[in-house]
């Protein structure tokens, strides 16, 4: 096998562990009533970090996806109708259509690829206009 074999299967190799990794951030996400795209982008672009960030981060309530408990206040999936961890009788809310949910993480990963698209505009521009046109006789 040559080199150029061996880097492809590497990488190959390194784009499923990112994707793995990116859906288990987004059914975590899903579970905890986190944002589920934006969290699927994090575990693609920070791997673990961003799933052991998630991991510690505490559930939300979610309309449509989670629920928190009556009796013990831990987050459940929304079908949920009994508690799994005291055992307590879930009532499932009603939805509110004034409900407005906000996606922060989404809306930072877009400023970071304007500033990253930004940064190589302007390092292509530098690079452009930094080299010769023609190349400058050899010094003795």
């Amino acid at each position: 096998m040559d080199e150029i074999q061996k880097l492809f299967y590497c990488a190959l190799a390194f784009l499923a562990f990112q994707l793995v990794v990116a859906f288990a951030c987004w059914r975590l996400a899903r579970k905890k009533g986190r944002d589920t795209v934006g969290w699927f982008l994090a575990g693609l672009f920070f791997s673990v970090g961003a799933l052991l960030w998630l991991w510690l981060l505490p559930g939300v309530e979610a309309a449509g996806q989670t629920k928190a408990c009556s009796g013990c206040g831990k987050i459940v999936a929304w079908r949920a109708e009994i508690c799994p961890n005291c055992g307590s009788p879930l009532v499932t809310p009603e939805i509110v259509a004034t409900i407005t949910l906000r996606r922060p993480l989404r809306s930072c990963f877009l400023v970071a690829f304007l500033i990253f698209v930004l940064l190589l505009v302007v390092l292509g521009l530098i690079g452009y206009f930094a080299v010769p046109d023609q190349p400058g006789k050899p010094i003795p």
